[in-house]
């Protein structure tokens, strides 16, 4: 018995020794981890001796290269530009540089050229360096999250959560993602799961190294080699310096970077930047980066290099330009040309909606002559040269400053809405402008809207109402002062008017897509009730409400309307619109043509399903509208625009034509064209109907949403209304609201590209 409980002592004595070692004897209960993934832990890559993997280099930071090709001076090969300060150190692999930034984005950039390769939001700023182990990259942000990122794609694999603060870079070795926090506390987390492991205090040895956790960093506890030596050649330095081929590099709170002779100890290379270089540089094959406060990684190689590639840019006699953007952009890579001597292209989406193509070879003499085409110098937001062809409109700005979003022919007029503005809309007499404004874009971000009008003569806004309203189909009484629109009330969509200066409102009826008289206080509007679209027509204090079509729609059930928005003639003794496709059993399009009194004049039939924008001419003698959905089975196109008479359609079709609008005394029609399925340029044309002639006076880029003549007939406003910037995955309904600008063009009739078309 004896001997019994001595064994049973002695096994219990074995295993509390047993679960010590495992804990290192944690002094804290485990953290509450987030895993989301389970993937296995697959053996590790073989490093290549060009990448710069981690903080330093290496797990003993000893920030040595042995590159042999990196020696001052160096040159800028490429800078690019973040939302926020870089604290942090890149790290470089396989020929991807990754950096994280105070605007909480983690980027994964283009080593040896310019552009981004992915990009991931984190929940805080990312202050210090990432590591790379196999297909995972890991870096944490300053809320104590831990990520690990696909190293491909960018995609979150896991992500854990430390109980403190964390203080330096991350460390990985053989499997293990080593992490110091705040509190004194390592956590040791498995590479592929993000299973917490165990938690150690203050040391740990790292593959033979010991390794001491002081406020939250990391630190080996006997450096490769000595630090204070090189900062004291330099004014004050926080910076961690580097050293290759007999040089050591190192950054300074002059806003320098720094290159000194480790033989002489003398300064023989210095760049400037515009913040505090904090961080330690990174080198990869023949060249070095670095990192500022003023947010941006600088990458630089050696002079010889960048003479050696020069091409024949004199070659071509260009503007030189920049391009302007509030925070990153977003850069889109072909496939690479089979024939490097063809233009290699890239898009470049700046985050405010402006999608711009560039062309990266710059050899471009013979083709300029050959194509007849002349093409503009560009500097991109990350200091990298490009190319667009001369009429390629994007937020450019040339030396002068003068910005240039629009090329346009005759003299320009400027306007901007206040943030937020959506779908103008002029008045009359050209003295006000309409329009919807977006405040709150979470959720249903229709239900919190607001009604302004601008003034033109004293440049002053003013809010008419709230109300919840998509699309308002805003409208202009004959007087100028009363606004007629459409809003919901009780989920349910009525016609409303206000008067822009008394702010008097009035419910008028059930309906929606209200259009007013061009000759009397009358509203024509539509309305789906009992399985019938029906055309409505009312005077605007609401009374004398009477039908003029009822139209029933064959078999199909619906809970709105398949009108097309009806459209009065300049005499207002007709309204016409579109039927669509669901009323007929055909599945093809009608436009009617009415009577106030309701008699039908005449029915046009279409080859499309749907019918959209019909606009008069100012003498009432002919109607514009655009075809969509058309029934041709090899047809690709999806828009055109068609002028009709009395009788018959003329044949006026354009690839891609949007937006109509006639002059107000003349029959000349306006209107806009993508050229290409993309929607990358967009061209604007005056059709003049008389002569059968037409002329461009606008190229741009910029995504135009409408088109409104002035008055006097002799000028239009074209509107661009950016896209909402959208969040990414690790969003939840984050918008930015639009941005809309208005440019007000005088119309010359002996223009530049002006063409005659019979």
């Amino acid at each position: 018995m004896v001997g019994t409980g001595v064994f049973r002592l002695f096994f219990l004595l074995y295993a509390f020794f047993i679960w010590l070692n495992l804990t290192g004897c944690e002094s804290e209960n485990p953290v509450p981890e987030e895993t989301r993934s389970t993937q296995p832990l697959v053996a590790p890559r073989v490093r290549r001796i060009q990448d710069w993997p981690m903080f330093m280099s290496d797990l003993k930071q000893s920030g040595r290269s042995h590159n042999k090709e990196i020696k001052p001076p160096l040159e800028l090969e490429w800078k690019f530009k973040t939302g926020g300060q870089i604290q942090a150190s890149p790290i470089v692999v396989e020929d991807v540089v990754y950096v994280g930034s105070t605007d909480n984005y983690f980027y994964a950039l283009l080593a040896k050229s310019w552009g981004v390769k992915w990009k991931f939001r984190a929940s805080g700023a990312i202050r210090f360096s990432a590591a790379v182990w196999n297909d995972f990259v890991f870096f944490s942000a300053t809320d104590g999250i831990v990520y690990a990122l696909n190293l491909i794609t960018g995609e979150e694999v896991w992500s854990f959560k430390v109980q403190n603060w964390v203080n330096g870079p991350i460390l990985v070795d053989d499997g293990t993602v080593y992490v110091g926090s705040y509190n004194h506390t390592i956590y040791l987390l498995h590479s592929a799961t993000g299973k917490l492991l165990r938690k150690v205090n203050k040391q740990v040895q790292i593959n033979d190294t010991d390794f001491i956790c002081h406020n939250g960093r990391l630190m080996p506890s006997k450096p490769a080699y000595r630090i204070g030596e090189w900062k004291n050649l330099i004014p004050f330095s926080q910076s961690y310096p580097v050293i290759a081929n007999g040089t050591v590099y190192i950054g300074c709170r002059d806003n320098h970077l720094y290159a000194i002779d480790s033989v002489n100890q003398n300064i023989v290379w210095h760049y400037e930047t515009a913040g505090y270089i904090d961080s330690a540089p990174a080198i990869a094959g023949n060249m070095l980066y670095a990192t500022s406060y003023d947010g941006y990684i600088y990458a630089f190689s050696a002079v010889e290099r960048l003479e050696e590639k020069s091409t024949a840019v004199a070659e071509v006699e260009t503007t030189f330009g920049t391009i302007v953007q509030d925070t990153s952009p977003v850069y889109r890579f072909p496939e690479e040309p089979k024939n490097t001597k063809e233009k290699s292209s890239i898009i470049v989406e700046l985050n405010d909606g402006v999608v711009v193509p560039i062309l990266e070879n710059a050899n471009l003499g013979p083709k300029r002559n050959e194509d007849h085409e002349q093409f503009r110098q560009i500097q991109l937001p990350n200091g990298h040269s490009g190319w667009v062809v001369a009429n390629t409109i994007g937020r450019f700005s040339n030396e002068e400053s003068i910005q240039f979003n629009m090329d346009i022919c005759g003299e320009i007029e400027s306007i901007s809405l206040i943030n937020g503005a959506e779908m103008p809309n002029w008045s009359p007499d050209g003295k006000s402008i309409a329009f919807m404004r977006r405040t709150n874009l979470s959720g249903q971000y229709w239900k919190a809207s607001e009604l302004w009008t601008f003034s033109t003569t004293n440049r002053q806004f003013y809010k008419q109402c709230k109300g919840s309203f998509y699309n308002p189909n805003l409208s202009w009484s004959l007087d100028s002062k009363w606004i007629i629109f459409e809003a919901y009330e009780d989920n349910k969509s009525y016609i409303w008017a206000i008067n822009s200066i008394t702010k008097e409102l009035i419910k008028i009826a059930k309906g929606d897509a209200p259009a007013c008289s061009p000759v009397a206080n009358q509203i024509a509007f539509r309305r789906w009730e009992d399985n019938e679209d029906i055309l409505c027509q009312v005077n605007i204090d609401g009374s004398s409400l009477q039908t003029i079509a009822r139209i029933p729609i064959d078999g199909q059930l619906s809970s709105f309307s398949y009108l097309a928005p009806p459209a009065w003639s300049p005499d207002g003794k007709r309204i016409a619109f579109g039927l669509d496709g669901h009323h007929f059993v055909s599945g093809r399009s009608e436009i009617a043509i009415y009577t106030t009194s309701g008699h039908r004049l005449q029915t046009i039939s279409t080859q499309s399903r749907r019918i959209q924008k019909l606009v008069w001419s100012a003498d009432g003698s002919h109607l514009s509208h655009v075809q969509t959905g058309l029934m041709k089975l090899d047809s690709v196109l999806d828009k055109r625009l068609h002028v009709t008479n009395s009788k018959q359609i003329l044949d006026t079709t354009v690839f891609k034509h949007t937006a109509p609008a006639w002059s107000p005394t003349d029959r000349r029609l306006i209107f806009m064209e993508r050229s290409d399925c993309m929607g990358i340029q967009w061209l604007v044309w005056v059709y003049d109907l008389k002569s059968r002639s037409k002329w461009q006076i606008a190229r741009t880029n910029l995504r135009l949403t409408n088109i409104h003549w002035l008055p006097d007939g002799d000028r239009v406003c074209l509107w661009h209304t950016s896209k909402y910037l959208r969040s990414d995955k690790s969003e939840k309904k984050v918008y930015r609201p639009a941005d809309t600008k208005g440019w007000i063009v005088h119309l010359k009739s002996d223009n530049k590209w002006s063409q005659n078309e019979d």
